[in-house]
Parts: structure tokens; C-alpha cells; sequence
């Protein structure tokens, strides 16, 4: 081989090295850009899915706003409603003939210590329909309660008295 045909042969080998040593560097390049969007693709899809998880969220707490005040209403929010509570079930049974005594009104905790009620016991006397309205009502209230007792006796034919020991929850903080 001449000299001439020597350095064609150690440039093109040059060359060839060179040419294969950028391929595999452009090689390495893509790949380690392809792990690196790969994770960045992995990241936005999961700050979608939060996205979408959020508005999911606030739509059903919008939606369900009123279903809430209506739940957080059926509790007394602190001792103070039982007051108002007691005027409004004191001016009822005297508008409609009844003779009220409120004989205890406590707040009491249950035995799990996670739970307060306000216990009221009433004690009113009338007509036995009047009575037994009276009952219905103070079991239907609108509140989150339980009936503890409840007891009636007639005391004459055309008088009635009801006992009537009432737990009322107050709304859990």
C-alpha cells in the first residue's frame, strides 16, 4: 500500500470512529431525553389527575352545600340553642293549651366521651289529644335526637300528663 492510500485508509478509519462515536453519543442524547419526558409526561399526568380530583371535589361540595346546612342544622351548635329551643316548646304548648314544666334541662357526655346531648324532661298536662299531639311533635322535631323516656298517665278523664325525657346532640367540632 502507497502512503497516499494509508492516510485515505486512516482518515476514512478516522472518520468511520468519529461518525460512530457521534451516532452513540446522539443515541445516548435521545434516550436520556426520552427518560427524562417520560418522567415529565408521568408528572403532568398526575397533577391532571389532582386537577380533575379537585374539580371533582368542589363541584360535590357545591353541589351538596345545601344537604350539608340542612345535616348541620339537626344539631344544636352549642348549649345556647337548647334556650331558644325551650322558649319556642314553652310558647307552642301554651298556644295550644298545654301546661308545660321543664323539669330538667343538662348537657350530658356519652360514654365514649366523643358525644354531647342536652337532655330536657318535660312534664305538661291537658286534653288527651292535645297530649298526644304534643308527643308527635316532640318526636318528629327537626333535630338530631332520641326519645330516653316517655310515660303518660291519665289523671281525670278529660286530663292527661306526659313525661317526656328528651337527648338532643349537639354538633360535634
Amino acid at each position: 500500500m502507497n502512503t497516499t492510500t494509508k492516510k485515505n485508509l486512516i482518515l476514512a478509519l478516522f472518520i468511520l470512529l468519529l461518525s460512530a462515536g457521534t451516532c452513540l453519543f446522539f443515541v445516548y442524547k435521545i434516550n436520556d431525553q426520552g427518560t427524562k419526558l417520560g418522567e415529565y409526561i408521568k408528572a403532568l399526568d398526575e397533577r391532571q389527575a389532582q386537577e380533575s380530583s379537585f374539580m371533582r371535589i368542589s363541584k360535590l361540595v357545591q353541589e351538596t352545600e345545601k344537604e350539608r346546612a340542612a345535616i348541620a342544622s339537626a344539631f344544636f351548635s352549642d348549649e345556647g340553642d337548647s334556650i331558644a329551643f325551650l322558649g319556642e316548646i314553652e310558647s307552642f304548648a301554651s298556644f295550644i293549651g298545654l301546661e308545660l314544666k321543664t323539669e330538667n334541662l343538662n348537657k350530658i357526655t356519652s360514654s365514649d366521651n366523643k358525644t354531647e346531648f342536652i337532655t330536657m324532661t318535660f312534664v305538661y298536662s291537658g286534653d288527651k289529644e292535645q297530649v298526644l299531639n304534643f308527643n308527635q311533635l316532640l318526636e318528629n322535631i327537626p333535630y338530631h335526637s332520641q326519645i330516653e323516656s316517655l310515660s303518660i298517665k291519665k289523671n281525670t278523664p278529660n286530663d292527661w300528663e306526659s313525661r317526656l325525657t328528651l337527648h338532643i346532640m349537639i354538633q360535634p367540632t
